[in-house]
């Protein structure tokens, strides 16, 4: 089937690298032929050799990257496809397009591999890159689909400049992702969530925005819609999401935007629940025990202060009193300040708007300075202590809790849509990905599956036709049962969860089935 090639070919890849294989980068016989010196040498190119093709094989792609390049020099010693492993790495890793085309273009087995990723590559270039490459070197290994794909940009231009509509047979589907830049990680996985829900229905047409300004963004967007797409999924930051949303209501296009801030626009729908909707299930649970003043301390990132800013906006709709809101400076490792100044207020609940890796570290000097966790306790004052119930962002959960950190984290609420790769409703996604890459699939694999369902379920080939249906459909999708809001909020119920005496346990489901919150 088409929409499982990249699969098989992900499956061959796994075994070109399987561990089994590992104990011989370079050649014992070479080893044991060199002199002393030489010896020592070799013996330490064959561990970091060995080093860099098992982080290639669990997927870490940026640290595969950065041990096996620099021994691109000594490929003669390595007996091991040197150059295949440095390009799956660069493919994966995210870097620019162009830089990975080029490293492709010089590995030659296994074919099919090699000839899958080019046709990749030069599928996610911008349009006219594909003409300007050819007139570079037209002899060169990716020419046969640079040709494709330059009269594939030379079609979608007659397109644009006809009179006359053009009804395919197929939904041509925008794909609008980070794979390059700071977010490459998250940027692949959706797209790889994608492909395992991919089939001859769709065709998808993939560019890297990772690095791309906002201008050229909107120009991208604008050759996109000229070539007959239906509807763009992507992007995953703000600031492009914003104007992905402004274009896309120009354009009359649907925009399933996949930025976990909140983006609002006439043809915009969210493909995450948004960060304010995680707060209000909490705060709507912690009533139910009484709480009526919430507290909150952050980071000064910009993802602490969106955080922060959701927990705000969320005690604001639901009700109550937001009594204090505590920043810190992040990184800093004495938070005896911070944490004293929340003590001199009085409150029932408290959020942490940091990441988990901080989440011990914070709640140790809270602790000090006289809150403690309520744990399956009662909220209030007792023997000169603050006892409250801890609130905390959807990334905590499936953080590794220490034993010497449960008693300071231990109760603690979150909120999440994703419920893990144990989820029966998870079950095909996990099969699929387990059986050809051997990998389990994360949240950001769940959302770009469904994303692509979604589009895919409106079975409709015209933007304003998938936008139409897009405002009236109801969805079963592995994270749940989904449809979105007049404004275009994804109305998905969330699941809630508290850190236990033994990992995390489930304590109830929020209701979001009328009414989205921003």
């Amino acid at each position: 089937m088409a929409n499982k090639s990249h699969i098989t070919i992900g499956f061959l890849l796994v075994a070109l690298l399987s561990s089994g294989r590992l104990s011989a980068c370079v050649s014992p016989e070479l080893i044991d032929a060199a002199d002393v010196d030489e010896r020592e040498s070799l013996s330490s190119l064959d561990a970091q050799c060995r080093r860099g093709f098992n982080a290639l094989r669990r997927g870490q792609y940026l640290g595969a990257l950065g041990v096996l390049e620099p021994l691109l020099g000594r490929a003669d010693a390595i007996d091991w496809p040197i150059e295949l492993a440095v390009a799956e790495a660069l493919f994966g890793a995210g870097v620019p397009v162009e830089r990975a085309l080029e490293a492709w273009e010089g590995v030659v087995e296994p074919s099919t591999l090699v000839s899958s990723r080019l046709r990749e590559l030069v599928e996610r270039l911008d349009a006219g890159r594909a003409k300007a490459l050819l007139q570079l070197d037209s002899t060169r290994a990716a020419a046969a689909w640079l040709r494709t794909r330059q009269g594939a940009d030379s079609a979608d231009r007659q397109v644009a400049n006809s009179d006359v509509d053009s009804t395919l047979s197929r939904q041509k589907i925008a794909i609008l992702l980070p794979l390059s830049g700071r977010l490459a990680v998250v940027g692949k996985a959706l797209l790889d969530g994608m492909r395992f829900r991919l089939d001859d229905s769709v065709q998808l047409i993939i560019r890297d925005v990772g690095t791309m300004s906002g201008a050229r963004l909107q120009e991208t967007m604008t050759e996109l819609a000229g070539s007959g797409i239906s509807a763009i999924i992507g992007p995953v930051e703000g600031q492009r999401a914003e104007v992905a949303s402004r274009v896309a209501a120009q354009l009359n296009i649907a925009l399933l935007s996949l930025s976990p801030q909140h983006v609002e626009g006439a043809t915009t729908f969210r493909g995450f629940v948004s960060r304010v909707s995680h707060c209000v299930a909490l705060l709507r649970r912690v009533r139910r025990v009484g709480a009526k003043r919430y507290a909150l301390i952050g980071a000064d990132t910009a993802y602490g202060r969106a955080l922060s800013s959701a927990f705000a906006t969320a005690v604001e709709q639901v009700g109550g009193r937001l009594v204090t809101a505590v920043e810190y400076t992040a990184g800093r490792l004495d938070l005896a300040r911070p944490a004293k100044a929340l003590a001199k207020h009085r409150f029932d609940a408290l959020f942490i708007a940091d990441d988990p890796e901080r989440a011990s570290t914070i709640l140790r000097y809270v602790a000090r300075a006289g809150i403690l966790t309520r744990a399956g306790g009662t909220i209030g004052m007792r023997d000169g202590l603050q006892y409250v119930q801890l609130l905390a962002p959807a990334e905590w959960l499936g953080k590794r809790i220490e034993s010497a950190d449960a008693k300071y984290l231990s109760g603690t609420w979150m909120a999440t849509e994703w419920s893990g790769a144990r989820a029966p409703e998870v079950q095909p996604l996990v099969a699929d990905m387990k059986d050809h890459i051997q990998s389990k699939p994360s949240l950001f694999h769940a959302v770009g599956y469904d994303a692509l369902g979604l589009i895919q379920q409106t079975k409709a080939e015209s933007a304003a036709g998938v936008v139409k249906r897009l405002r009236s459909t109801v969805f079963a999708g592995i994270l749940g049962r989904t449809r979105f809001g007049v404004t275009g909020d994804v109305l998905r119920d969330l699941r809630l969860y508290r850190i236990a005496e033994r990992g995390y346990k489930r304590i109830g489901t929020a209701k979001f089935s009328k009414k989205a919150v921003k």
